[in-house]
């Protein structure tokens, strides 16, 4: 008596229709499941509802209020311990408004699906984190983010505040140097209160100030400006020159502290210091040119 076997052609073949089939039956299921899921969901939220208008109908219309009922695995209660019965399990969270007019809205959600009804609106299947409008009295949703988004955002402000120390700590380090150049012991380690509470402690005992005023060529195409040399009876610690002209308008504006330029902003404008001289040069336009030079000391 002879056995007769499958032969490998025969098994591999049976294996790659079984593959095929996997491949084509398994989205299906599942979106079947999900689909299921989804309706089941939303037909307890229905439930709820109904069960709200039923309350409604049998507890004196117009005469209630408006009762909110916050809804979770226990059940849907509101304030005053009154409870929604419906049939079914509601595993998830929310809560329902009831109105004194008898109309319903509602938000409630789970780990997947939002189902939400604004008053004369159809209800919705969505998702994301129930949101009420205390203006408009209607629901919306916050959109739920994938964790790759929720870890970009997170490294993203992260990279933000470690800028914004960075710049801090900077700045920190440019109050240091000037207030030492300033005879003010401070260091990196001082808090900016610290720091604050030094500079109000700064005092200059010697203050010079002098306007000066120069005229354009009679050429509006050159300019003709000058340098100036004041001679200061104290050895000068901080020196501010403003040039500005007849409008008002300020062309540039320069900051001297203890042998080093701190700040200069605008054009045509120059200042250094020598012991105890400042000088200082200017550029003159076809308009009248101001010149203010503050000197501390």
């Amino acid at each position: 008596m002879s056995k007769k076997g499958f032969t490998l052609i025969e098994v591999l073949a049976v294996i790659v229709i079984l593959g095929v089939i996997m491949v084509i039956a398994v989205p299906f299921v599942t979106g079947y499941i999900e689909r299921s899921k989804k309706e089941a969901f939303k037909d307890t939220a229905i439930g709820i509802m109904d069960s709200a208008n039923l309350y409604y109908s049998q507890n004196g219309e117009g005469d209630l209020g408006d009762v909110n009922f916050i809804c979770t695995n226990l059940g849907c209660i509101s304030n005053d311990g009154i409870k929604l019965e419906f049939s079914g399990k509601f595993d998830g969270n929310g809560d329902l408004k009831l109105y004194n007019d008898g109309s319903i809205a509602f938000c409630l959600y789970n780990e997947k699906y939002t189902v939400l009804k604004n008053v004369n609106e159809e209800v919705v299947v969505t998702d994301g984190i129930c949101d009420f409008n205390e203006v408009t009295k209607n629901y919306g949703v916050v959109p739920l983010i994938s964790k790759d988004v929720y870890d970009q955002m997170v490294n993203n402000y992260e990279e933000q505040i470690n800028s914004l120390q960075q710049e801090m700590e900077n700045g920190k380090n440019q109050i240091v140097s000037v207030l030492n150049n300033l005879g003010v012991s401070s260091s990196a380690s001082d808090t900016f209160n610290q720091l604050s509470q030094k500079i109000s402690t700064i005092s200059y005992k010697n203050y010079y100030y002098n306007s000066y005023t120069y005229t354009p060529s009679t050429s509006p195409s050159t300019d003709q400006g000058g340098s100036v040399n004041v001679n200061m009876a104290f050895t000068p610690k901080l020196v501010i020159v403003q040039e500005y002209s007849s409008n008002g308008s300020n062309y540039g504006v320069f900051v001297w502290s203890n042998s080093e330029v701190k700040s200069y902003l605008g054009s045509g404008i120059a200042c250094s210091v020598s012991g105890n001289t400042v000088t200082f040069g200017i550029r003159a336009t076809t308009n009248w040119e101001y010149v203010r030079l503050f000197v501390f000391g």
